[in-house]
């Protein structure tokens, strides 16, 4: 897949595996978005040469998901969901207010 300058949002960037992905498609020359509850730690992740486009959304939010959705305005070529969240009880068993449904 040729990465050079396409459009990668990585959800999840600053995880471990969010983090990996971001540094191997920098390398490949993608222009990157990542989307993060606390923005992107830029410390763990030396610039390679593309700039990497930190955003700061709780994806648990349905409505500031919906506004960041509505306000992009960049094609998107690759989005990569690396995210998630902690929840102590067995997923059989949490009701329907607890999952979010995905909308995108």
């Amino acid at each position: 897949m040729i990465l050079e300058n396409k459009n990668v949002i990585v959800a999840g960037g600053s995880g471990f595996l969010g983090s990996a992905m971001v540094r191997g498609l920098q390398a490949r020359g993608a222009h990157l978005f990542t989307i993060d509850k606390e923005g992107f730690p830029f410390d763990r992740i030396s610039p390679l040469g593309k700039e990497i486009n930190s955003i700061e959304l709780d994806l648990t939010n349905q409505s500031a998901v919906e506004n960041f959705v509505a306000d992009f305005n960049n094609p998107v070529d690759c989005l990569i969901n690396c995210c998630g969240f902690i929840h102590n009880e067995p997923i059989v068993s949490m009701g329907k207010k607890e999952i979010i449904p995905h909308s995108m």
